[in-house]
């Protein structure tokens, strides 16, 4: 690929997967599809590391690759209280700031939907999950009052529903999504 673009390779067909990386910053990718468990692990080491700016962007953050093959970036900075959208461009990075005064508990989740807009989920220490939505500017939307633990993530749908997931002990008392 060329310098400073993000290259992405098809694996296949899954019906789950999980992505981890080994303490030698190698990827390790399980996926299970028509009734097989199956385990990827690249040959060689690729790592390329690019700086967004300086100071502390680019902590809690999460990317994902738009239909022109350019990296976007959720992030947050200053004490996890602001957070970034930052795109990728043949010149460069362009960052701003999507929304201050926010105490994050988890990482900034970045999703690209089918109109190519950037859609940032985001959880506060008061366990409220929240989207972000850019069309010309952005728009906040609550989605989920609670969350409870660590075992937070989403998904961006086909038909641009997002699925939201998470791992919790039940009482059976009440319902949890």
């Amino acid at each position: 690929p060329p310098s400073c673009r993000w290259s992405q390779t098809g694996l296949g067909s899954a019906n789950a997967i999980a992505f981890g990386v080994s303490q030698a910053g190698k990827p390790t990718i399980i996926h299970h599809y028509s009734s097989t468990l199956n385990l990827l692990t690249p040959q060689g080491n690729t790592a390329i590391e690019y700086s967004l700016s300086a100071n502390d962007l680019g902590s809690m953050m999460s990317s994902a690759v738009d239909s022109n093959g350019s990296q976007r970036v959720g992030h947050s900075f200053s004490a996890y209280s602001r957070i970034y959208h930052s795109v990728e461009s043949t010149s460069g990075w362009t960052t701003i700031q999507v929304r201050d005064g926010i105490d994050l508990s988890q990482p900034v989740q970045i999703h690209i939907d089918s109109n190519d807009q950037s859609n940032l989920i985001y959880v506060d220490d008061q366990g409220q999950v929240e989207l972000a939505t850019f069309n010309s500017s952005w728009s906040l939307t609550q989605l989920a009052n609670t969350t409870i633990g660590d075992d937070f993530d989403s998904l961006i749908l086909d038909n641009d529903n997002i699925l939201l997931a998470q791992i919790v002990q039940s009482d059976w008392t009440t319902n949890t999504f």
